[in-house]
């Protein structure tokens, strides 16, 4: 596998650290969480954020990996910080 993982072929690039994961409240028999990977693309080591919420029930798993910019990635934060207060 060219990426190493199968979130960084679906963002083309490569996880060169997990930051950590939450778990969410599970909804009707199906667990979810949120992972959060320092990246960067394998071919101009420009770094970016990728997100992969995965949500996993008995014998599946769906997940949508994305890619935030760094730019992205501190809005995001800082959104999240207001919405805790």
């Amino acid at each position: 596998m060219k990426y190493g993982s199968w979130t960084g072929a679906f963002l083309s690039g490569t996880i060169r650290r997990t930051v950590g994961e939450v778990t969410l409240n599970p909804i009707w028999m199906t667990n979810y969480s949120l992972t959060i990977n320092a990246m960067e693309i394998a071919d101009s080591a420009e770094q970016f954020v990728g997100l992969v919420p995965t949500a996993r029930v008995a014998m599946a798993a769906r997940t949508s990996p994305c890619k935030l910019t760094k730019e992205q990635a501190l809005d995001l934060s800082r959104m999240l910080q207001e919405a805790a207060k």
